[in-house]
C-alpha cells in the first residue's frame, strides 16, 4: 500500500497531493513565480504596535509594489526593513519581494565613544557600519567636541543605517535604531577611528546589548496562507534551534508541516550566520532539513539577515533562469556575479579550508575570500546531511529541493490538465478506453510525460543517465476514491570537481 505522510486514504474529501521524500534511494506548464519574503522589524516611532506605516496590521506579508519608498512608508529610514530589503535588490532587482513586519524585542543595543585630546593636525575619521564607510574631515586644533558632533552628523546622514547616534562634551553614543538582541550586531561591529594617528584618541566604550529579540510566532503562523518560496528569517542562532522558540526552529517546524503532501507548499528557509563554524554546524544540526540553507561568513560586518537576503537573492535569480542552477564559486565564476559580502576586518575571520570542509560536511554553506578579500561561495548546500543520526550526503546539494519543488509543481499541473472525473481498473486486452475515465496506465503515462519534459523539452534539470530507472520505479495502487503512485527521482548532478594529471615524457638530454 502507498500512503502519503499526512494523508489519510480514508478521508472523504477530495486531494490532489504529491510529498517529496528525499534522500529515500540506496546509500510542464508555465511555473509559478518564485518570490522572496523578508521577516523584519521597523521603527517604533512609523505606525504603532500593531499597524505599520501605511495604516496596514503587522506579522501579515505585504508586497512591495513601489520599491524603497513604500518600505521607509511602512518602515521607516534606518529600519532593519529597508536594510535588508536594498540588501536583497542589489543582488537582485527583479525579484519581487515582500516585506513581514514582526514587533520588536526590548532595549536598543547602545555604545559610547569618548573623543580626547585635541587634533594637532588635519586628519580623516573613518566611520565602518554595514560594510561600507563613510568619512569626515578633521582641522588642526579641532576639539574633541567638534569631531563627535561632525561624526554623529555623518551617522545620521546614512538613512539605511540601523544605528543612530548623538554627541554631548566629546562623547558620542551610539544606539541601535530598534530594540532586541540582534541588533547588538551593528553595534558591536561598528568601527569609528582615524585613517592615520593623531594625538586626538577615540575610545570604544562596553556594549551595551538589546535583552531579548523579536517574536516571530504570529508571522510565521500567517505565512501559511501565504505560499512564498525563499522566506528569509534574519534572526542570527549560535546554538541547536527548537520548535518553540519563536523564531528559526519554529520556523523550521512550520515549513516541515508546509511542505509535506496535506498542504503541499513549495518554499525554503533563507538563514545567514555570523558566528563561528562550529556555532554555524551546531545551528545546522539542529535543522537538518533540505528546504533550508544556511549561508556562512563570520564575524562579518554584515548581518545573519543581510547575508540571508543576499544569498536568497542571488538564489533567486540563479533558479529563475534555471531550477537547478550551479552556484558553486559564485562571486568567482563570472564579472557579472553580484556577491558583495564585505571581506572580514580580521583577515583570521576568513574561512579556512578545514573550516570549509568542517561546514560543507555538516550542513552549512561557507562564504570564502581569496587573497585579495574578493568574496566567494564555494559550494550551496542545504542543511540536510544526518539520517539516523549518520552523516548522509544524498540531499545535500542546494539545488536537489528547487528541482523536487520545480518537479511537484510540473507534476500536478500536467496531472489536473489530463486527469477525468472518474477513475477504473486499466482496460483488459482488446478493450478501449472510455471518456471520461482516468486509469493507472494514464498516470503512469502522465508521470513518465513529466521526466521527458525535465529532460529534454526543458533545460534538464533531472538526471538523463537515471531516465529509464525513474520510470521503472513507477508503481500505483488503487484507494476507494482514486490512487497513489509512488517513483523515484534523480536531479541532475553538479560538475563540482576536475583533476587532470599531466605526465612528462621528455627525453633526458
Amino acid at each position: 500500500m502507498i500512503t502519503l505522510d499526512g494523508i489519510d486514504p480514508a478521508a472523504p474529501e477530495p486531494y490532489v497531493a504529491m510529498q517529496i521524500a528525499l534522500n529515500r534511494g540506496a546509500s510542464g506548464g508555465l511555473p509559478r513565480a518564485r518570490d522572496c519574503v523578508i521577516l523584519c522589524n521597523k521603527l517604533a516611532s512609523v505606525g504603532d504596535a500593531s499597524l505599520d506605516g501605511n495604516g496596514e496590521a503587522i506579522n501579515v506579508p505585504r508586497r512591495i509594489l513601489e520599491g524603497e519608498t513604500e518600505v521607509i512608508s511602512r518602515a521607516g529610514f534606518n529600519s532593519e526593513a529597508l536594510l535588508l530589503f536594498k540588501t536583497g535588490i542589489r543582488a537582485n532587482p527583479f525579484l519581487q519581494f515582500w516585506l513581514q513586519i514582526v514587533g520588536p524585542g526590548s532595549v536598543a543595543a547602545t555604545a559610547d565613544w569618548t573623543f580626547a585630546t585635541n587634533a594637532d593636525r588635519a586628519g580623516t575619521v573613518i566611520i565602518e557600519c554595514v560594510g561600507e564607510a563613510q568619512y569626515v574631515g578633521v582641522l588642526k586644533d579641532d576639539t574633541p567636541t567638534i569631531v563627535a558632533g561632525l561624526v554623529k552628523d555623518k551617522i545620521k546622514e546614512q538613512s539605511h543605517w540601523p544605528i543612530t547616534a548623538s554627541a554631548l562634551a566629546g562623547v558620542l553614543t551610539t544606539v541601535s535604531t530598534t530594540a532586541g538582541s540582534r541588533f547588538t550586531h551593528y553595534i558591536n561591529m561598528l568601527r569609528i577611528r582615524f585613517v592615520k594617528t593623531n594625538a586626538m584618541t577615540i575610545t570604544k566604550g562596553s556594549v551595551t546589548a538589546g535583552s531579548t529579540d523579536d517574536d516571530q510566532t504570529t508571522a510565521i503562523a500567517n505565512l501559511e496562507q501565504h505560499p512564498i518560496y525563499y522566506q528569509v528569517n534574519p534572526k542570527q542562532v549560535t546554538t541547536a534551534v527548537n520548535p518553540s522558540d519563536n523564531g528559526i526552529g519554529e520556523h523550521i517546524a512550520a515549513m516541515q508541516l508546509w511542505t509535506g503532501a496535506s498542504i503541499g507548499t513549495n518554499c525554503m528557509l533563507c538563514v545567514g550566520n555570523v558566528g563561528t563554524p562550529l556555532q554555524a554546524t551546531a545551528v545546522a544540526a539542529s535543522i537538518n532539513q533540505p528546504f533550508c540553507n544556511i549561508w556562512h561568513a563570520e564575524d562579518s560586518d554584515w548581518s545573519a539577515g543581510m547575508i540571508a537576503v543576499h544569498l536568497a537573492s542571488i538564489k533567486a535569480y540563479k533558479e529563475s533562469a534555471y531550477k537547478a542552477a550551479n552556484l558553486a564559486d559564485y562571486g568567482r565564476k563570472d564579472s557579472t556575479d553580484t556577491l558583495f559580502v564585505p571581506d572580514p576586518f580580521d583577515k583570521a575571520d576568513r574561512a579556512t579550508k578545514a573550516e570549509i570542509r568542517l561546514m560543507l560536511n555538516n550542513g552549512v554553506s561557507p562564504i570564502a575570500f581569496d587573497t585579495n578579500g574578493k568574496p566567494y561561495l564555494v559550494r550551496d548546500i542545504t542543511t540536510k546531511h544526518l539520517t539516523n543520526g549518520n552523516f548522509d550526503y544524498r540531499a545535500r546539494s542546494g539545488h536537489i529541493w528547487s528541482v523536487a519543488c520545480d518537479l511537484r509543481e510540473s507534476l500536478l499541473q500536467n496531472y489536473r490538465s489530463e486527469a477525468q472525473d472518474n477513475i477504473m481498473d486499466d482496460p483488459v486486452e482488446g478493450q478501449k478506453p472510455l471518456p471520461g475515465f482516468t486509469t493507472p496506465r494514464d498516470v503512469k503515462g502522465i508521470v513518465h510525460s513529466t521526466i521527458d519534459q525535465k529532460i529534454f523539452r526543458e533545460r534538464a534539470t533531472l538526471d538523463p543517465s537515471s531516465q529509464q530507472a525513474m520510470k521503472d520505479s513507477f508503481a500505483i495502487t488503487r484507494t476507494p476514491a482514486g490512487f497513489n503512485a509512488r517513483f523515484k527521482f534523480a536531479a541532475v548532478r553538479h560538475l563540482y570537481q576536475a583533476g587532470f594529471l599531466a605526465e612528462e615524457v621528455s627525453p633526458a638530454y
